[in-house]
């Protein structure tokens, strides 16, 4: 409300009058399913096979003139044909697709708003859909010519019609002469004594106006049709209402334009269109609060953060934002139900946003789709998550590398199983390299599956979905969707988000990551200064807050902390942080030291286990992992770094659980690889560290081995001047060439190679190559 002064004077005169009011819906509401209407010009566009002709109609469309452009199209397409490319571009499936978004749009809270007379332009059944959904049914819907029948709902009420003013598609069936699309049918139409000319004077003499989703243009060569009539019908004493986006330089000129038409508008930030559902909301808790309460979806309620889930994915507490073309793709990977089998991944950096990208997808998928994620338990058995299915089935399963083989294995099943109802396999992982032959993970995938070809066939495009960095319009909506989330008095200026983003492009030049925007607002809406930071201070930032909020938990629930306590708590922790979450029975076997000192502070609680879970350290039997993945890396990083002492015991212990160990170093490595070179103590570590990737090679069969030998590569680039990393990655090389064939170990021979030319004077290396010269003469 605070974004134009008159906002709260035009609800308060809104709310007053709600039940006069009639809703006039335009294509804005149903955009979530059917696009924007020059979106929709251009699919229909789509149909055109001549260059020229794309390009003419396209000239049209960007200029915004839209009639101009429909009656090319039906002049290239003809009729007949344009017909059914309208009929196609607005039928139910798309909306069916969108089902679950439904119930979260605007549209959806028409019913209990305005249970009477609803006018749109729109062809499509949203309205139907979201009225039927409701209980409220329309008795009747229909087109311009039933005067008798729209005075009746006009002016006794109790019975609720939608008049389609522009036609309508149901069905999939279309009356083309009946719709106004072309320029020729907006002249037919429109034209003096028609029906439609008739009955909208009708509307607009007797009753207010609400333009929802309207873009009521005004200029005189693009101005809406029935706008025109709308000022030459006005009464005396009658104003109209409309919720309309804006930009921030054009309040006042839009406020005049609308002024002059007898249309009072709410005015919102430009391409805020959730503030819409907002508005509505509010109007539907202070006017019904019994139906308000009964929603299944809230969108404009105020949301309790926990703060230490600020960053999760789930926390919803920023609207999804420039993701929308990855979750159309998304939505055609589903695809047909005649395909039983399909299977793609979502590939992006750590903090780019895949995570949020799937979940956003789980929760807009269609009713009729299950969407489960893949627990840490399933993997023990994963044919039973497809036993006796009942619906269509969405399976999603993140942090890939871990399970990359069992998931192969069982994708491999999936695809030879007969089935009625179709499944889908959506992986998430991170890209450590430029493409799909750099994931190490795609070849542990692969490793144990008899029939390659068929599984790679399977996957539902060639190359997957790699994320791209966001645009700069949808990073500076992040950050002032974030302030205002966690500091409701404060709004970002625009000056100060142009500072942030600059920021951002500085510490993360390449990818500009969302989190690290988040990170960044954070810090500035808790009254620091990041504009002279650099990356390390961000991160630094945000550990010291996640450290803090833990050390406030002991302080409250015992009084005191002690060096003791804590340093426990932080073992625990960056275990479980590696290990992705660890059981309270897995930490008491894996960290003996610190599960005593725990035991003796809580000697006035019921267990060790309570108190841990009534400072915030665990819940449900679990430790959580320190999250998200950049912030738990970095600080499992730099606390080895400040205990180099314990790092070998702690890396010790981790590795009982080599298989998400190996991830997480992994994952640590391409983050923060640059760090353990800066000094001599961060060296010391790498060489830790480095021995035990070593260790896991020994023990792993070939694909395995090939994927730690990578992140044992990465290593040894980041640390070129440390040559007893070096060292061990000749080493892993040299095991490597023991379990390839001839043709494989080649190539690590070469690498070793290398390792000699670069490290002439370390003769373990040299040692080395020759044994890997001795493994391939004995193949």
């Amino acid at each position: 409300m605070a974004y134009h002064k008159g906002n709260r004077r035009v609800y308060n005169e809104i709310k007053r009058s709600l039940s006069k009011l009639v809703p006039f819906v335009g294509a804005g509401l149903t955009q979530f399913a059917y696009g924007t209407w020059p979106e929709a010009l251009k699919a229909l566009t789509g149909m055109l096979a001549g260059p020229e002709n794309v390009q003419e109609v396209t000239r049209l469309i960007d200029g915004k003139h839209y009639m101009d452009a429909a009656q090319k199209l039906e002049e290239l397409r003809a009729p007949a044909n344009l017909a059914r490319d309208i009929a196609a571009l607005f039928s139910r499936d798309k909306l069916d697709a969108k089902r679950a978004q439904l119930r979260k749009e605007p549209i959806a809270l028409l019913p209990y708003l305005f249970p009477e007379l609803v006018l749109t332009t729109n062809f499509d059944e949203t309205l139907e859909a979201a009225y039927s959904e409701s209980g409220h049914r329309f008795a009747w819907t229909f087109l311009p010519g039933h005067s008798e029948l729209l005075r009746e709902l006009l002016h006794e009420g109790g019975t609720n019609g939608l008049l389609k003013l522009h036609g309508s598609i149901t069905g999939g069936l279309i009356e083309y002469s009946r719709i106004v699309f072309t320029k020729a049918q907006y002249d037919r139409h429109y034209g003096t004594g028609r029906p439609l000319v008739k009955e909208l004077k009708e509307c607009f003499k007797n009753r207010a106006m609400l333009f929802l989703g309207c873009s009521l243009e005004m200029a005189p060569d693009k101005k809406d049709r029935f706008v025109e009539i709308l000022q030459k019908s006005h009464e005396e004493g009658y104003t109209h209402y409309t919720i309309k986006d804006c930009e921030k330089t054009e309040i006042d000129e839009k406020s005049r334009e609308l002024g002059e038409n007898h249309i009072q508008a709410i005015l919102y930030e430009s391409n805020r269109h959730e503030a819409v559902r907002v508005i509505l909301e509010h109007l539907l808790e202070e006017t019904n609060p019994d139906v308000y309460r009964a929603l299944s979806v809230h969108v404009g309620a105020l949301k309790s953060i926990n703060m230490s889930e600020r960053f999760s994915y789930k926390a919803e507490i920023i609207p999804f934002t420039g993701r929308e073309q990855e979750l159309e793709e998304l939505q055609e990977f589903l695809g047909k139900p005649d395909i039983a089998f399909r299977w793609w991944a979502v590939i992006g950096p750590g903090g780019a946003g895949k995570s949020r990208l799937a979940y956003e997808f789980k929760e807009r998928a269609s009713s009729d789709w299950d969407v489960r994620y893949l627990g840490a338990e399933d993997y023990e058995d994963l044919s039973r998550l497809t036993e006796n299915l009942v619906k269509k089935t969405l399976l999603v399963a993140d942090y890939v590398q871990e399970h990359a083989k069992t998931i192969g294995k069982w994708m491999a099943w999936l695809r030879e199983q007969p089935r009625s109802l179709p499944v889908r396999v959506l992986l998430v992982e991170r890209n450590t390299g430029d493409n799909l032959d750099r994931f190490g993970w795609t070849e542990q995938l692969y490793g144990d599956v008899r029939h390659k070809k068929e599984l790679q066939d399977a996957c539902f495009r060639e190359s997957f979905l790699i994320l791209q960095p966001l645009r700069d319009e949808d990073l500076l909506s992040i950050m002032g969707n974030y302030a205002l989330a966690v500091k409701p008095g404060i709004s970002l200026l625009g000056r100060q988000k142009q500072v942030l983003l600059q920021k951002l492009k500085t510490i993360d030049p390449e990818l500009c990551r969302p989190l690290y925007a988040l990170f960044l607002t954070d810090a500035y809406v808790n009254g620091q200064n990041p504009e002279r930071w650099n990356k390390n201070d961000v991160l630094d930032y945000i550990k010291e807050r996640e450290e803090s909020r833990l050390k406030f938990n002991i302080k409250q629930v015992l009084g005191g902390i002690d060096e003791k306590l804590w340093d426990a708590c932080l073992w625990l922790q960056y275990t479980a942080t590696v290990l992705q979450d660890a059981s309270l029975q897995d930490l008491k076997l894996l960290c003996p030291e610190s599960w005593v000192v725990i035991e003796r502070k809580a000697d006035s609680f019921r267990s060790p286990e309570s108190m841990l879970e009534q400072i915030g350290l665990a819940a449900g039997g679990q430790v959580p992992a320190l999250r998200p993945d950049l912030i738990g890396e970095y600080a499992v990083y730099t606390w080895l770094q400040e205990h180099p002492e314990k790092s070998q015991e702690f890396l010790t212990a981790v590795w009982e659980k080599p298989h998400p160990a190996v991830a997480f170093f992994s994952r640590l490595i391409s983050d923060y690889g640059y760090l353990l070179g800066k000094n001599e103590t961060y060296s010391d570590i790498a060489i830790v560290l480095a021995k035990n990737l070593l260790n896991m090679i020994s023990k792993q069969d070939e694909k395995e081995a090939l994927d730690t030998a990578q992140s044992l590569e990465r290593l040894t680039e980041k640390h070129s001047t440390v040559p007893n990393i070096a060292s061990q990655s000749s080493n892993s090389q040299v095991n490597l060439s023991s379990k390839r064939d001839k043709q494989r170990a080649w190539k690590t021979v070469r690498r070793l190679e290398h390792l000699t030319e670069v490290y002439p004077d370390v003769p373990d290396i040299a040692i080395q190559f020759a044994r890997s010269l001795a493994n391939l003469t004995e193949k």
